[in-house]
């Protein structure tokens, strides 16, 4: 199965949980920024647990989700320069906590 295809070719593309999910799925976002694959980690295992966890295991997602945004707000230049190429976007935005990263 072939990875998903985030070709947005929009002036500004919004990181939003469906962009990281289809970031993380595919190998060329990871391989161009380290630390999405830790992210990818922490989400998977966020994932796991009993039935009657569920308050837990949702809050466990949104901190891995926020964990991958903050990682995202955090890249080198040439690290946004490659997202942003791979995204197909001229600009990418993340928004933390009330505040807004655009690069």
């Amino acid at each position: 199965m072939s990875p998903p295809r985030l070709q947005a070719n929009a002036s500004l593309l919004i990181i939003e949980e469906h962009t990281i999910r289809a970031m993380l799925a595919d190998p060329r976002y990871t391989q161009a920024v380290p630390c999405l694959q830790a992210g990818k980690q922490r989400l998977a295992k966020a994932g796991t647990g009993c039935g009657g966890c569920s308050r837990v295991r949702a809050a466990s997602k949104q901190k891995a989700l926020a964990a991958v945004k903050q990682c995202i707000a955090n890249l080198t230049e040439s690290q946004r320069g490659q997202v942003k190429k791979l995204l197909g976007a001229k600009q990418v935005r993340v928004v933390l906590q009330g505040k807004h990263v655009t690069f």
